[in-house]
């Protein structure tokens, strides 16, 4: 396999885990991604950010979720698709 057809099938996966139906995730920049939707539990919009962050933390917990209201990680994942499942489960 070449090395621009990983590349794409990267971007694929990638946007495939971005596509959720009750969620919009944007990438910022490496590691910073925003989020908007809509709370499963309670049907009330909710917000934030997705950091990676692998300073002084087991990989398994690289991943932080926030929310725009809080000043704390709500949650810590090992990949993005993990925090974002979070979010929509």
């Amino acid at each position: 396999m070449k090395h621009s057809e990983l590349r794409q099938l990267i971007r694929e996966e990638i946007q495939k885990v971005l596509k959720t139906p009750t969620m919009d995730v944007i990438k910022v920049k490496n590691g910073l991604y925003k989020f908007n939707g809509i709370d499963n539990w309670t049907n009330k919009p909710m917000s934030g950010e997705i950091i990676y962050n692998p300073i002084d933390k087991a990989l398994s917990k690289a991943w932080e979720v926030r929310f725009d209201n809080s000043s704390s990680s709500e949650y810590f994942g090992k990949s993005l698709k993990d925090c974002i499942n979070w979010l929509t489960n």
